[in-house]
């Protein structure tokens, strides 16, 4: 193994970029699951094989992380690390495959369509024959495989070379490329505004960046003078790749769970709002009657009457009609009305 290869296996952006996109493409998934409670329909197989995806990332990731403690602890034991290096290797193919599996069962649920039904059968053959030849090559890269973890046994070794990754490579953006265009024409025959189409349709079309990252993943981490790749290059890479692909499979089943948060937080503002209104206007607009009070309350004498009127018996013979003051008024029906005063 190169010192290139080495050198900086242990660098923290290999680490970060691990632990980042492994609680990211977690979360995703999570989230994925979680729309399904809000439009309350059942799991389906988009849901099974992004699963798949996401265990097989955290499988190879978990493997790398190791590699790098190894890398950080400088190398105590080169066997365990062949090793380990070996299993990691064998997870990217089954991750990718589930990937492109759920994009594809995801759109054969979205688009109850026969012609695209027959057609999405026809690239998860193609995507199943890809992952089926790669997953081999790579198991057997070696023969017999601890060759790869012990170099002096009997046997051989395949390298890629620049071919064999241009094959690989070509072959695997030529699937993406399809399954990231196959919904493209279902699209544009929906009954919806042309702003919606085209929104729908780049939501489908973000894909596009995980494709790219596997462009650059090729391009950085091939090391000319091995004919391989150059490890920490090549898990960088990796990780975001894989990240990347899980989230933009699960991304065009995000709208529910927008849609819910937008409501929530629309919710929450109105009540907040509204409340910090009728708080500032309390504050600003005194009561009538604790203005008065306090007025009434600075003068030195003040006569404080009770709140309505008492209606008394009718007037009759004998009855006294001389009332004190203005306190008693007498109408011409011989109903006295009498005000209660008191005097604090």
């Amino acid at each position: 193994m190169s010192s290139k290869g080495t050198e900086n296996l242990g660098s923290p952006e290999v680490f970060a970029t691990g632990i980042i996109f492994g609680i990211l493409s977690g979360l995703a998934v999570l989230c994925k699951a979680y729309t399904k409670t809000i439009v309350k329909t059942s799991l389906g197989w988009d849901d099974f094989w992004v699963l798949c995806a996401l265990l097989f990332f955290w499988a190879e990731d978990i493997l790398q992380l190791n590699m790098i403690m190894i890398a950080r602890a400088g190398f105590p034991d080169m066997t365990t690390y062949l090793k380990v290096s070996y299993a990691s290797v064998q997870f990217y193919v089954p991750a990718a495959v589930s990937v492109k599996l759920s994009l594809l069962c995801l759109y054969r649920r979205l688009f109850p369509v026969h012609g695209f039904h027959l057609a999405s059968v026809i690239v998860m053959g193609l995507v199943s024959v890809w992952g089926i030849t790669f997953f081999f090559v790579n198991v057997f890269m070696c023969n017999p495989p601890r060759k790869f973890w012990e170099p002096l046994t009997p046997g051989f070794c395949f390298k890629y070379g620049k071919p064999g990754l241009l094959v690989g490579l070509s072959a695997e953006i030529a699937l993406d490329c399809t399954i990231l265009l196959l919904p493209i024409k279902m699209i544009s025959g929906l009954q919806m505004n042309k702003t919606k189409k085209v929104s729908l349709a780049l939501i489908f079309l973000v894909g596009g960046f995980a494709v790219l990252t596997n462009v650059v993943r090729c391009i950085m981490s091939y090391d000319p003078v091995t004919g391989g790749t150059v490890p920490w290059q090549d898990m960088l890479w990796v990780n975001i790749h894989m990240g990347t692909s899980i989230l933009c499979a699960c991304l065009p089943t995000f709208r529910p769970l927008v849609l819910k948060a937008n409501n929530f937080t629309s919710s929450l503002r109105q009540r907040y709002g509204s409340s910090n209104s009728k708080s500032k206007d309390s504050k600003q607009t005194p009561s009538y009657e604790s203005s008065n009070s306090q007025n009434v309350s600075k003068r030195p004498e003040y006569i404080k009457m009770s709140d309505q009127d008492r209606l008394v018996r009718p007037l009759g013979p004998g009855s006294e009609n001389t009332l004190a003051g203005d306190d008693s008024l007498t109408n011409n029906k011989g109903i006295r009305v009498e005000r209660t005063v008191e005097v604090v």
